[in-house]
């Protein structure tokens, strides 16, 4: 298996689109965001307080362990790639 994608990954480097990828430039950009929108996003995946009110600490911001889902990241990419 190991054999096979070092094969893939030799005849893909060589490719005009590698070589382009690698000269291209990624730009930087911010994105902000408010407790809101850390609670809509907990709200949307379906996070409750049902079951485990563990899940506090991702709805409720006056939560002494106030914390964002891991997966809120995945919101910033989603944007900034739109642009």
């Amino acid at each position: 298996m190991m054999r096979l994608l070092q094969e893939a990954k030799e005849k893909n480097s060589d490719s005009k689109d590698s070589k382009k990828a690698d000269k291209s430039k990624i730009s930087e950009e911010k994105f902000t965001y408010s407790t809101k929108d850390v609670i809509l996003y907990a709200l949307g995946v379906g996070v409750t307080v049902k079951h485990d009110m563990s899940h506090l600490k991702f709805l409720y911001e006056g939560c002494e362990n106030f914390s964002v889902l891991p997966t809120f990241a995945v919101i910033p990419a989603q944007v900034c790639r739109r642009k």
